[in-house]
């Protein structure tokens, strides 16, 4: 069996809470950081939805024509009418 009471100072150093003094020096770090890792969050996304735009653009295209934009494009793509509006 181990020795508990040899143990017991490891347990609480780990268990230790930092002091308040010690968290507010690290806040300035703590922030650069944040900043830095939002950065990089958004430009990996921005990245990311380039190239999946590109790809979309290069294969099948975005738009559609522009006659089938003045037909309207509920009537050309989806093959019905969104507002069937009434004669007044």
């Amino acid at each position: 069996m181990a020795n508990v009471e040899a143990m017991t100072p490891c347990v609480i150093y780990a268990l230790r809470l930092p002091r308040f003094e010690e968290l507010a020096a690290r806040v300035p770090a703590v922030a650069v950081e944040v900043v830095r890792a939002a950065g990089a969050v958004m430009a990996y996304s921005f990245v990311v939805a380039f190239a999946i735009a590109f790809v979309i653009k290069k294969t099948m295209g975005i738009r559609i024509s522009p006659e089938d934009e003045e037909k309207g494009i509920d009537a050309h793509v989806h093959r019905d009418a969104a507002y069937e509006l009434l004669p007044a």
